[in-house]
């Protein structure tokens, strides 16, 4: 994602100067840096590139959605850009709600600046909605971490059933509930019919 932050307006004395320090989010590449001056209705500018690089930094690759119930795996790149870095750790952590961890780890090992692919592996519950995953890439006191949400929908259309039974005068009768379908998606109603239907509840 493209980083933007505004800072300012300050005000500088006739040779002076000052430091700013500026948090990035978490973003590796290089970005621009730039100043506009004013004085007294003059103005100037200057730019400057800068390199924006972290020891240890990750891409993740994952769908924007997935299906109930499905197994995917999880490439995640790791880039090392410190010589002194030579094994690095990469665990899975997720929402226990709508995943099931197949493959939480995987250990690189670099022997110079680079990159390597570690391959992880998960699978989806029978629930929808929206889902964590989190992947955390460590080495030493150096990590890299990197959060994803991932929406979970159903894989396939609609489905209904039901059950019908007709009552006697002063007849009671008792149905044994069964969810049907998917978690979150479900609904039962109950309808009961006198000449026209009444639906008594939902």
């Amino acid at each position: 994602k493209p980083v933007v932050r505004y800072l300012g307006t300050f005000t500088l004395e006739k040779n002076s100067n000052r430091v700013h320090k500026v948090t990035l989010p978490n973003y590796i590449g290089s970005i621009r840096v730039m100043v506009v001056a004013e004085n007294e209705k003059r103005y100037g500018k200057v730019d400057k590139s800068v390199l924006v690089k972290s020891p240890i930094s990750t891409l993740v690759t994952l769908p924007r959605k997935l299906n109930v119930n499905e197994t995917i795996s999880l490439p995640v790149d790791v880039f090392v850009m410190n010589e002194g870095i030579k094994n690095v750790d990469v665990t899975l952590e997720a929402d226990t709600d709508f995943f099931e961890i197949i493959k939480n780890k995987e250990t690189l090992h670099f022997s110079e600046e680079g990159e390597q692919i570690a391959q992880l592996e998960l699978k989806s519950k029978n629930k929808i909605g929206k889902g964590k995953v989190t992947v955390i890439a460590k080495s030493g006191t150096e990590t890299s971490k990197k959060t994803v949400y991932i929406d979970i929908q159903p894989s396939n259309l609609p489905t209904y059933t039901s059950l019908q039974k007709k009552l006697k005068p002063e007849e009671e009768i008792k149905f044994e509930y069964k969810p049907h379908g998917v978690h979150g998606t479900n609904k039962t109603i109950i309808e009961v019919l006198y000449g026209t239907g009444i639906r008594v509840s939902e």
